[in-house]
């Protein structure tokens, strides 16, 4: 039969004891270590996200601007200014091709 005494300590058991508690209290720091850079990190992603979305809208502006600009610009008028002159029938491919499917 085997009788247990819980007043009598050894050592061993009290070195356990605080090797234990010392982890546990590593454990415990670290995990909130660990939170406080999650929390940091999705805070950076929110502002990430937010001056994504402000370059993006001030994309949008300065395109309308631009098109905006152009829209006001004749082209045909422009072009003649410059001296390009229209083709009533343009033939864009001239000549044979390069490779023909009796080369293969």
């Amino acid at each position: 039969m085997t009788f247990i005494e819980f007043g009598n300590t050894t050592r061993k058991h009290k070195t356990l004891y605080a090797l234990g508690s010392l982890v546990l209290a590593g454990l415990v720091i670290g995990n909130i270590a660990l939170y406080n850079q999650v929390i940091g990190m999705k805070h950076n992603l929110e502002d990430i996200k937010d001056t994504i979305e402000r370059s993006q809208v001030l994309q949008v502006e300065l395109e309308d601007q631009v098109f905006d600009i152009l829209d006001q610009v004749d082209a045909d008028t422009f072009l003649q200014q410059q001296g390009y002159v229209s083709e009533k029938h343009p033939s864009y491919m001239h000549g044979s091709p390069v490779l023909s499917h009796q080369d293969l």
